[in-house]
Formats: C-alpha cells, structure tokens, sequence
C-alpha cells in the first residue's frame, strides 16, 4: 500500500473553501474541513484540551486545532503549541510519538514486515 501525502491529497469533505481542492494550509480563513478529511494528516483527537493534534506536512512540527464542538473545528486559529503552553512538555512528548507512527504507517506493508521483503529472482 501506497501513502499518498496529505499535501497531495484532494479535499472531499465539502468545505467550502477546499472542496475538490489540495489544501496547502491548515487555517485559511472559512476553511470547514473535518478531521477525516483526506488533506488531513495524522490526528489525535484530544478530548481533554479540546481539541486535536497533527504533524503539519511542510515541517513537521506539531499543531493543534480548536474543538468547537459538534465535528467543527476552529481552523483559523489552527497552529503550533507555543513554548510557552502550559501544554508545551506533554507536546513535544507527543509530536515525537506522532513521529513514529507515522513512520509506522508509511513504512513496509505488515506482510514485508513479518517475512522481509520480496526480491525479484527469489
């Protein structure tokens, strides 16, 4: 399986600012886009704060966004925890686990990973 980047993907959530669209930024004014959209990386929902987590494609760096309840979210105001959060420690504890689960999920499908991968001629 392939793993198409979030940054390549076409919006098909019905947003009406990216529909049909990539979606090159994560809090363009109006955008309405849900967390299952396919332009969306890897999220964690964060039920606690209130909100979700992501690693934005262009650097990697953790990013947060806004619940407002209902499936919404307050994507104009989406983006990286400040050092100064009160959040900031736990965040960068998860931006390294998003890390590597994502490089999980990107890495050789589950079959390579149990019995290696297959050569041609073998």
């Amino acid at each position: 399986m392939t793993m198409t980047h979030p940054q390549d993907r076409l919006c098909d959530c019905h947003c009406p600012v990216h529909q049909g669209f990539q979606r090159p930024d994560y809090n363009t004014n109006g955008c309405a886009c849900l967390v299952t959209c396919p332009t969306q990386p890897m999220t964690l929902l964060v039920d606690h704060w209130r909100c979700a987590l992501f690693l934005h494609p262009a650097n990697g760096r953790l990013w947060f966004v806004m619940s407002l309840g209902h499936g919404q979210w307050d994507w104009e105001s989406a983006n990286e925890i400040d050092d100064r959060a009160d959040a900031f420690v736990a965040g960068q504890t998860i931006e390294s686990l998003l890390r590597k689960i994502t490089a999980i999920v990107a890495g050789p499908a589950r079959h390579e990973a149990t019995t290696g991968p297959r050569l041609s001629g073998s």
